[in-house]
């Protein structure tokens, strides 16, 4: 029984130290991996060349030198020009410490990371919906966003004579209708930047039922309740601060006008909210706390459909970031967002019907609002 045991017993130790060696390998190759794949990107950005692909291969081995004193280690890199990528694939082989008493004599490993150049075109509108229809535009709608990256985690619809004018386009689904530049598909899912960003409504209201017909009305940072319903010829005027609208409705219609600079407006609870017909909506995001860069936000329980079909909702400075709720832009030849330095777009969903023209601006340096962390000019990112 001894004589049976101890080939048994002596094999499982070998495979014990065998195990652990081969994994302390591999994360060593995967750190190696990804910091190769994260510099090279930013490299490849500026040249991408043959030679600047034979530097990053060279900086692999360089890193992989000290493991070669008992492996060998083979070191392949590839580039994508147009999804501004590059890919490093690191392997690893040697003899079994133990010889035959391991099967075959030879242990192997392999990785793979590939870094991604966010920064060539700022991110500045991401649908975060996976699958489906996250991005669609149908009629004779635009979205214009001429040098930053507009992408869709999920499929990146243009039908009939819509168009996205766009830096650079992508989509992790199918994209398809006039989109220039041709986006890319199948393209890695960028996360949602913000989806650790707290979104704490105070339980007390500061005033309730905010309605308006005629004259101007001040608000006060604070929780404003109950139904939100202005319509006429009004003035909201908002100080600056954060400003969470909290009730059944949030309506907003005729020619009213809401003003404000160094303002958040955050909503919550409501099955829908809408601004529409010739409301005048003027914004400057908030410019320190943590609504820093952030104009329009609704909070994670919000699911509906935040509508924007006014005709000269003209100024939204800052971040519109609507986690789990869709961006709805509509209407007749109105143009949304054109006098903003900037504008950025974070929404489950992103549409836009009828022939509206959405400006997404990215002249970041230009105000003095500061842009998010995570949008705007971006960061290298792993993409695996």
């Amino acid at each position: 029984m001894a004589g049976i045991a101890l080939p048994v017993l002596a094999l499982a130790i070998a495979g014990g130290v065998e195990f652990s060696d081969v994994a302390r390998t591999r994360g060593k190759l995967q750190a190696i991996a990804d910091s190769t794949a994260l510099n090279g990107a930013r490299q490849y950005s500026v040249d991408p060349s043959a030679a600047t692909l034979a530097r990053i291969t060279a900086w692999a081995d360089s890193l992989s030198a000290p493991l070669k004193s008992q492996w060998a280690v083979g070191t392949t890199v590839s580039a994508d020009k147009t999804a501004g990528s590059v890919t490093v694939a690191l392997s690893a082989q040697r003899s079994s410490y133990f010889g035959r008493l391991m099967p075959s004599g030879l242990l192997s490993t392999s990785v793979t990371a590939t870094g991604v150049n966010a920064a060539t075109y700022p991110l500045c509108a991401l649908a975060t919906q996976p699958g489906g229809n996250a991005l669609g535009l149908i009629g004779t709608s635009r979205l214009t966003a001429q040098d930053c990256l507009v992408q869709s985690n999920g499929d990146l619809s243009v039908v009939g004579a819509s168009s996205i004018r766009a830096g650079a386009a992508r989509a992790a689904g199918r994209a398809s209708g006039d989109i220039a530049p041709t986006a890319v598909m199948d393209a890695p899912e960028i996360r949602d930047p913000f989806a650790a960003l707290p979104i704490d409504v105070p339980a007390a209201c500061s005033d309730t039922t905010v309605q308006l017909g005629t004259g101007t009305r001040t608000l006060n940072p604070g929780v404003h309740c109950g139904a939100i319903q202005v319509t006429g010829s009004g003035t909201i005027i908002l100080n600056p601060g954060e400003h969470y609208f909290v009730g059944p409705a949030f309506s907003v219609a005729g020619t009213v006008t809401i003003q404000g600079s160094d303002v958040v407006m955050i909503l919550k609870g409501q099955p829908g909210a809408s601004l529409s017909g010739n409301v005048t909506l003027s914004i400057e995001a908030r410019k320190s706390g943590p609504f820093a860069g952030f104009a329009l936000v609704t909070d994670r329980s919000f699911q509906g459909t935040l509508t924007i079909s006014t005709t000269n909702a003209k100024k939204i400075l800052g971040t519109i970031y609507l986690p789990n709720a869709e961006l709805a832009v509509s209407g007749s030849g109105n143009r949304i967002a054109d006098q903003s330095p900037w504008t950025i777009v974070v929404a489950h969903r992103l549409t836009a019907t009828g022939s509206p023209t959405l400006f997404i601006n990215s002249a970041y340096a230009s105000s003095d609002t500061p842009v998010p962390t995570g949008v705007g000019p971006g960061a290298v990112r792993l993409q695996n």
